[in-house]
């Protein structure tokens, strides 16, 4: 019995050795050598933990590994920015290695994330999809997170929520949170803790990154899509009465440029906003106090 528990130690040992190498491979884009590594675990030691995540990692499309792009410190007390893409075949992870290296600047240029930076890493996950396409028009592809068109005015992309936290789970130290870049898709939306980003737009980026973190809602008044009765939201009030209004607080504070201004949430009409213009959640390119009030507590939620 010993020396099958000595047996079974060392397969799982060296298995976790495989693993490491194959995932940083990976990251190292030599994706076709860590394929055929998976492959190897797979075969090699059935059984063990290692096996059944490589196996995983073999499939057409898959997650292959993940890389730390900035580490600011432990994913412990850190707000870990989980990069992931879709649509990006094993001849295309260059493309994305690349958007992904460009992205942390975006969040560097807004001022409540510069002056949090040091909370904040981002991590990349290195994704192969077996085809590029969005779903949609009688069309169906083979991606990681099946990415598809939504019925909104301007086909917004959208994807499989579930599936993106299925391969966060098998990311060290991952919150939940993740940025999805769709390679074929437009414009972008967001919910749990997931912002899906047609394309590579800076603006779109932080934009829904403010949706998926802090909960944060639509403060323009154009029309998008049908979305029914507006709701009180962190940014956005049902009722212009201010002993309702979510941000009661900044009004009894008398803050100069937070008031209750007409017009959020898609529709021009009975809903509120906290600012007049400037805002990243209208049409700016700063959070305003409100929203940075909300992404300040958020990232406190997270880190210590």
């Amino acid at each position: 019995m010993l020396a099958l528990a000595w047996i079974l130690a060392l397969c799982q040992s060296e298995a976790a050795d495989a693993f490491a190498r194959a995932e940083e491979l990976a990251c190292k884009g030599r994706h076709a050598d860590a394929r055929n590594l998976y492959e190897r675990i797979a075969r090699k030691y059935p059984g063990t933990p290692e096996a059944a995540r490589a196996a995983v990692r073999t499939l057409p499309s898959a997650l292959l590994g993940s890389c730390k792009l900035i580490d600011n410190g432990p994913s412990t007390n850190r707000v870990d920015v989980v990069l992931l893409g879709d649509g990006y075949e094993i001849d295309h992870q260059k493309a994305f290695d690349k958007l992904a290296a460009d992205v942390p600047p975006f969040f560097d240029r807004v001022e409540v994330f510069r002056e949090y930076w040091s909370y904040l890493n981002f991590v990349r996950g290195v994704c192969l999809s077996a085809e590029a396409g969005v779903d949609g028009f009688g069309r169906e592809y083979d991606t990681l997170f099946n990415a598809h068109t939504l019925g909104t005015d301007a086909g917004h992309v959208g994807i499989d929520a579930r599936r993106v936290h299925e391969i966060l789970r098998d990311i060290p130290g991952s919150d939940g949170i993740a940025v999805v870049y769709v390679k074929l898709g437009v414009l972008g939306t967001a919910s749990g803790g997931v912002a899906t980003i047609g394309g590579r737009s800076e603006g779109t980026t932080v934009h829904e990154f403010g949706h998926a973190f802090a909960g944060l809602g639509d403060e323009y008044s154009s029309h998008t899509h049908k979305r029914g009765l507006p709701s009180d939201g962190i940014n956005v009030a049902a009722s212009e009465d201010e002993e309702r209004c979510p941000w009661r607080h900044w009004l009894e504070a008398r803050h100069p440029s937070v008031g209750m201004y007409e017009g959020a949430c898609g529709q021009p009409q009975d809903a509120w906003r906290p600012t007049a213009s400037g805002c990243v959640m209208n049409d700016g390119q700063e959070f305003c106090p409100v929203c940075r009030e909300a992404i300040v507590l958020r990232i406190y939620s997270l880190v210590d």
